[in-house]
C-alpha cells in the first residue's frame, strides 16, 4: 500500500506493518529498483516526517486518542491501537466504533426529560 500526501498528493512510500507508534522503519522506498531512497529514517516518529515534496506532513495530526488517518493508493486508512481501519464504503469516512452504540451521555439524557 502506497502513502499518499494529504498536501499535495505525492506518492511517499510504500508502507508495511503499519501499528501505533509509527516509526520509519514502517515506510520503505516506493521505488527501490530505481535507487529512490526511503523517505526516513528507520527510527524517526511521526512528529519528524514530513513529504519530500511539499516538506509538509504527509498525513493528519493524530486525534487524541492517537489515531492516524493517512491517503493510500487504497483509500482512506485510520492507523488506530487495535490496527488498520479502513473505509469499507467507499464514503471517504471511516467508522471507527462499527458495531459499538454510543452511550448516551448524562447531559443528554437531562435534556431528553426535560423536553418531554
Amino acid at each position: 500500500m502506497k502513502l499518499i500526501c494529504h498536501a499535495c498528493k505525492y506518492e511517499v512510500a510504500e508502507t508495511r506493518d503499519l501499528a501505533l507508534p509509527l516509526t520509519g522503519a514502517m515506510f520503505v522506498s516506493r521505488d527501490p529498483a530505481h535507487g529512490v531512497p526511503a523517505p526516513w529514517s528507520p527510527v524517526v516518529t511521526w512528529e519528524y516526517m514530513f513529504c519530500p515534496m511539499c516538506q509538509r506532513r504527509p498525513f493528519l495530526d493524530p486525534a487524541p486518542d492517537g489515531t492516524i488517518i493517512m491517503n493510500t493508493d487504497s483509500g482512506i486508512i485510520a492507523v488506530t491501537q487495535k490496527g488498520i481501519v479502513k473505509d469499507e464504503d467507499g464514503d471517504g469516512f471511516i467508522d471507527l466504533g462499527a458495531g459499538v452504540a454510543p452511550k448516551p451521555s448524562k447531559t443528554a439524557t437531562k435534556v431528553a426529560k426535560v423536553n418531554k
